[in-house]
């Protein structure tokens, strides 16, 4: 039986994954904003409370929690959306707010693993950014790609590991909905455009990521993938 990490796993894809993973008798190792009641009388499942927002207490937090463990896989997919704006309207604090969750925390989870743990495969779940090349989604976009950009690199420094970002489908999640919710649509139109596309269940899209995940194995370390093309 396989034994995983997921950052992120108290809502959307991520609480979708672990409730998948433990069906399938894994044991899952998870970092979340807050603790899931679905997912903690489930036997095999471990939750490390932390503050996505405070990204500098996250390195020493996680290396207790998983140091001299094996993860035969460590899934990202934590993120914050932030709100549907301009750029000249976003504010520093707003944009460093954003870089916190999206790259600053994936970045001390992701290192304190590989230097303490011992890991076969990271993947990231990304989100296709083309699809949200629209006025209003900028800093979004942008604070996802960082980690995109970076995650490349740690090919070259743990070669012993694989790593790739794998694009779902868009995926229904919190942040879509309040945004949905809440966006001023008559000056940013693509969110009812986005809204009324063909959006997946979490449940679906977990489904389909570990096939992925497994799939991916087979290509080259370091790439980002779109999970609809690994299974064809």
């Amino acid at each position: 039986m396989q034994t995983v990490f997921i950052a992120g796993a108290d809502h959307g894809i991520g609480r979708a994954l672990a409730h998948a993973c433990l069906d399938r008798g894994c044991t899952v190792y998870a970092a979340a904003g807050q603790e899931d009641r679905t997912l903690l009388p489930r036997p095999g499942y471990y939750c490390l409370p932390i503050d996505f927002h405070s990204p500098e207490t996250l390195r020493d937090e996680i290396k207790t929690f998983t140091q001299r463990h094996t993860f035969d896989r460590v899934i990202l997919c934590s993120e914050a959306v932030g709100e549907i704006s301009d750029l000249t309207d976003l504010t520093l604090t707003e944009l460093q707010q954003l870089l916190d969750v999206n790259l600053f925390a994936l970045k001390q989870i992701l290192d304190a693993i590989l230097l303490h743990a011992t890991v076969k495969q990271v993947v990231l779940v990304g989100v296709d950014t083309t699809r949200l090349m629209y006025r209003g989604w900028g800093a979004y976009v942008a604070t996802r790609e960082v980690m995109n950009t970076l995650l490349p690199f740690y090919t070259f420094e743990f070669p012993d590991t694989h790593f790739s970002t794998l694009v779902p489908d868009l995926t229904a999640s919190p942040e879509l909905t309040r945004i949905f919710k809440t966006a001023n649509t008559r000056r940013f139109p693509s969110v009812a455009r986005i809204q009324g596309s063909l959006i997946k269940s979490p449940e679906q899209t977990a489904e389909e990521l570990l096939i992925g995940f497994e799939r991916v194995r087979d290509f080259r370390s370091g790439e980002r993938y779109k999970l609809e093309e690994l299974l064809k």
